[in-house]
């Protein structure tokens, strides 16, 4: 899951943390 830390560290925006934050609980 390396990938997914680049993607929070590159895309510094509150939505899309959120997003991303809510795909990794799901996975």
């Amino acid at each position: 899951m390396p990938t997914h830390l680049v993607w929070f560290r590159r895309d510094l925006r509150l939505q899309d943390n959120l997003a991303l934050a809510a795909a990794c609980r799901d996975a």
